[in-house]
């Protein structure tokens, strides 16, 4: 009786143990999302084209900032983000998305549609700022 009971308590604390561990990570990843949600909003907005240019003049950001571009009056952006890793100071965003372009007749100028993403990320002065960007060709 007493071999069960022992036995009994080590699955108990192995189980409880596992459980607040997957706890703990679940908490950190999310703490990980909530802390870049800076970043996702930052580049929304220059996909809008509602920075200023000279802004995002030496940011890799600048790929993604269209404002006049072809006749475009107005821009429907949407960001997916798929996975975070950092240690909140340097880290990565993978992200998928699509950004087009409209005239002021309703007519597409230009898209990019579910394009995979990496952004590197630092964490400068409290604020996050994308240093890098892969997509595939």
């Amino acid at each position: 009786m007493k071999n069960m009971n022992k036995k009994f308590l080590i699955w108990l604390f192995i189980i409880i143990g596992t459980i607040l561990l997957l706890g703990n990570i679940l908490l950190l990843y999310f703490a990980m999302l909530i802390d870049t949600n800076s970043v996702i909003d930052d580049v929304k907005n220059i996909m809008h084209g509602n920075v200023e240019e000279s802004a995002i003049d030496n940011s890799p950001l600048r790929t993604y900032y269209r404002r006049g571009d072809l006749r475009t009056v107005s821009v429907d952006a949407n960001i997916t983000r798929k996975f975070v890793l950092h240690n909140f100071s340097d880290g990565y965003i993978w992200v998928k998305y699509t950004c087009e372009g409209f005239d002021s007749k309703g007519s597409k100028t230009y898209g990019s549609w579910e394009i995979p993403s990496r952004w590197k990320i630092h964490k400068e002065n409290g604020k996050w700022k994308v240093i890098e960007i892969k997509e595939r060709p």
